[in-house]
C-alpha cells in the first residue's frame, strides 16, 4: 500500500518522504486517486515513521490510503471526521492514538462520547485490548472507524505511546536496555540510532509482534480482516 497526504504541502508528508528516502522505501504518493481509506494520526512522529514503515511491509497490497495528522491531538482529531468522510471514497477510517498515562476503559468511552456529539451513531462490533472498531453512520453516510492505541503491555512504562513498539524493537535490534520510565524519554536518547533502527526494521519479515494493533489496523483498512 502507499500513502496520500491529504495536505501535499503538510510536515506530515515531509516527514514520510524524508524517513523514506533515508531507509529506502516508497512509501508515498502525491498523485490524486480514489482512497481505500484514511489514516487519522493524534500524534506526530514517530508515529507518520512508523506508518510509512508498516505501509512498506505492506506492499503487495496495490492500495492508497489517505493519511493526516491533524493540528489538533489526541481524541480531538475526532472533530474531523465530518471533514475526512467528504473526501473518503471507501467507507474506512483508523485513528492511531497514543494511549499516554489513560486507564484504556475511560478512552474508549470518551471515542463514544465524542462521535455522539458530533452526531455520529456508532456501534462497537471488535472490542481488543487497544484497538476497538466502530460501525458509524453519519447523516446518509456509513463507514467504519477503526481506533487503535498505541502502547505495549511489555513495560511498567509511566505512559504508553508509539515509543514503547520501537523501544521494544531497539531491545532486540540494537541490544540497548530500555530502563526509562517514560517511553518518549527513552527514544529521545536514540536519537542518533534512529533510522538504523528504522533501516533494521524495513528487512524484518514480520513486524506483527512489535507492532501489533497497528497492522491489525491497518489490515482492516485494506479489507483484509
Amino acid at each position: 500500500m502507499k500513502l496520500y497526504p491529504l495536505i501535499p504541502t503538510s510536515r506530515l508528508a515531509v516527514n514520510i518522504g524524508r524517513i523514506s528516502r533515508k531507509i529506502g522505501i516508497d512509501a508515498l504518493t502525491l498523485e490524486p486517486t480514489a482512497l481505500t481509506g484514511i489514516i487519522v494520526l493524534a500524534n506526530g512522529t514517530p508515529d507518520d515513521w512508523v506508518v510509512a514503515l508498516i505501509s512498506h511491509h505492506l506492499n503487495g497490497r496495490r492500495k492508497i490510503l489517505g493519511i493526516v495528522k491533524p493540528e489538533v491531538t489526541r481524541l480531538g482529531v475526532l472533530n474531523s471526521l465530518p471533514t475526512y468522510l467528504e473526501v473518503l471514497k471507501g467507507d474506512k477510517i483508523a485513528i492511531l492514538v497514543d494511549q499516554e498515562d489513560e486507564n484504556l476503559d475511560s478512552l474508549f468511552n470518551e471515542v463514544g462520547r465524542k462521535l455522539s456529539e458530533i452526531g455520529i451513531s456508532a456501534r462497537n462490533v471488535v472490542k481488543e485490548r487497544r484497538l476497538w472498531v466502530y460501525d458509524c453512520k453519519r447523516g446518509g453516510k456509513e463507514f467504519r472507524l477503526i481506533v487503535v492505541v498505541n502502547g505495549l503491555d511489555d513495560y511498567p512504562f509511566e505512559k504508553h505511546s508509539i515509543e514503547d513498539h520501537l523501544l521494544k524493537a531497539a531491545e532486540r535490534l540494537l541490544k540497548i536496555e530500555v530502563n526509562e520510565r517514560d517511553p518518549k524519554k527513552g527514544w529521545n536518547k536514540l536519537k542518533d540510532r534512529q533510522v538504523e533502527l528504522f533501516r533494521k526494521l524495513k528487512n524484518i519479515k514480520n513486524l506483527n509482534d512489535i507492532f501489533p494493533q497497528q497492522i491489525r489496523g491497518l489490515k482492516m483498512l485494506l479489507d483484509e480482516t
